[in-house]
């Protein structure tokens, strides 16, 4: 497991904290394990797979999205969200973060929206070709 500071980290009881510092030379990491920290940081998931800055975006997204009320204007509002990620062939891994958030709200409030684009996985892709 690759980790950056921003990460997510378990200690041997299960009990979370944040990777705060990496020291290359001495081949050690520096975790907070204060709730607060680890909320601010986390507050929507686990998400390690993006970069502090990239964090931050996709918190602000989903802060939005929960602020809406009507459970069919949610779907509408984080599909729009992922289809203006797309735009941006930089966001590749923002996109797919978006998507599995779109994926979960849709499943929580049992709703989809009419027509929603996915990307293929690779494997998929090369199958139908």
């Amino acid at each position: 497991m690759t980790l950056k500071v921003g990460s997510v980290t378990f200690n041997i009881n299960g009990a979370p904290g944040v990777v705060k510092n990496i020291d290359q030379d001495r081949k050690e990491y520096t975790v907070d394990t204060d709730r607060n920290e680890i909320r601010k940081i986390h507050r929507h998931g686990y998400i390690n797979g993006l970069s502090i800055e990239e964090r931050d975006v996709f918190n602000k997204a989903v802060d939005e999205i929960s602020e809406i009320q009507d459970p069919r204007e949610k779907i509408e509002k984080m599909q729009k969200m992922v289809e203006d990620s797309r735009l941006d062939s930089k966001n590749i891994r923002m996109t797919r973060y978006l998507e599995s958030e779109l994926f979960h709200q849709m499943q929580i409030l049992n709703l989809s929206p009419r027509y929603f684009k996915a990307n293929m996985p690779l494997a998929a892709v090369a199958r139908s070709i």
